[in-house]
């Protein structure tokens, strides 16, 4: 296989077809199904940096619904397309704990959203090229009280 993989499974005339395993030098590893020596169908696939997929596959590329975990913490659950984040998901920032939820297109949030922050305070607007960009409503959390606020964003600045 690609890479210098070793593979055990089912195969077609030396085509990995069907259920199977391959391990990769580096420690990488996939576990699932195969169409044409590629990832197709059900399957999980571990990097040795403890990044990690599982979900489904098209052709060697995550594609369908699917959850993503990287070696930091973060954690994306949804849709799929062309190996990226794309459609409707839901997101946790490993370093800064908050939580998205909304659409995504080509890996970047898009569309309408919801950003909640470890301290409690809520954005729920529209994003671009993973910006908040447009109208919104914000719930800042400030001590005891929660302030609701109306807001407009340009490219990620309060206007």
């Amino acid at each position: 296989l690609h890479g210098g993989g070793l593979y055990h499974g089912t195969e077609k005339e030396g085509i990995a077809t069907g259920f199977g395993c391959c391990s990769w030098p580096d420690d990488s590893s996939y576990m699932g199904e195969w169409q044409d020596s590629l990832p197709h169908g059900f399957g999980c696939f571990q990097l040795s940096s403890g990044e990690s997929f599982e979900g489904e596959w098209t052709n060697g590329m995550r594609k369908g619904l699917g959850t993503w975990k990287g070696a930091d913490g973060s954690q994306y659950q949804g849709e799929f397309s062309q190996s990226t984040f794309h459609g409707s998901g839901f997101m946790r920032d490993g370093d800064t704990g908050h939580v998205y939820h909304g659409f995504f297109e080509s890996g970047s949030r898009a569309g309408i959203g919801v950003v909640l922050w470890e301290d409690g305070s809520v954005y729920v607007g529209e994003f671009v090229d993973d910006l908040r960009h447009g109208s919104a409503l914000e719930i800042l959390a400030e001590a005891q009280t929660r302030v609701a606020t109306d807001a407009i964003y340009e490219r990620d600045c309060l206007s």
